[in-house]
């Protein structure tokens, strides 16, 4: 009688494992990828939201002194579908309400990030300078 068996192949079993450890592997890999690029999505929009923040900063910082406004609003389209609330005010901080011409400037931000409302705040300290008595 004679053996023809030979060993020089996989058998279906191995080759079964090793089909679903590769499966398990890349699956991995796509659901990490597609974290990444949801975070680094959401990160390149607040990094916009921020330069929106600071640019009104300026303007409204502007507007301030020539206008006098304390409250101001900007609806911004183009990169996100939200608005930008400029305020200021007296501090009423325990810690600098002591310290004439101390001014809070902030400026609130929201927007839709798909059907989710996120809110970032700024807010920034300034000192002007007291008008002297005469």
């Amino acid at each position: 009688m004679m053996n023809f068996k030979s060993h020089s192949g996989f058998s279906l079993i191995e080759v079964l494992v090793a089909l679903a450890i590769v499966s398990i592997v890349t699956v991995a890999i796509f659901i990490a990828q597609a974290n990444f690029l949801k975070t680094a999505r959401t990160t390149a929009q607040e990094i916009q939201i921020v330069a929106e923040m600071k640019n009104f900063f300026i303007e409204a910082e502007k507007r301030r002194y020539t206008q006098n406004d304390k409250k101001q609003e900007k609806k911004i389209e183009s990169i996100f579908d939200g608005r930008l609330i400029y305020s200021s005010a007296k501090t009423k901080s325990k810690s600098l309400k002591d310290v004439p011409g101390i001014i809070i400037e902030r400026i609130d931000a929201t927007w839709l990030d798909g059907s989710i409302e996120r809110k970032k705040t700024l807010v920034k300290y300034t000192y002007v300078m007291p008008e002297k008595k005469k």
